[in-house]
């Protein structure tokens, strides 16, 4: 439990030092604004990260990002 909870601070650290939305940005550039390519998009590179850490820890590093995308592509943020 220790893990999962250190695992959202550094998620929340992301967010606040601007990673996430550079991250997020940089996703936009290469999916383009369709939701479902970012999906994909989003799938694949915590795919990739999850090849080398722990999934449960990509997918708590990648909320924020993904809480990002949705703002910034108007999808509901209560659907995540």
């Amino acid at each position: 439990m220790f893990l999962i909870g250190t695992l959202f601070a550094i998620g929340e650290a992301l967010y606040r030092t601007g990673l996430a939305a550079h991250t997020g940005n940089w996703m936009m550039r290469v999916a383009g604004n369709g939701e479902t390519r970012l999906i994909v998009l989003l799938m694949l590179v915590v795919a990739l990260l999850s090849a080398f850490m722990n999934s449960t820890g990509a997918i708590a590093i990648f909320i924020p990002i993904a809480m990002t995308l949705a703002t910034k592509t108007g999808v509901d943020v209560k659907n995540f």
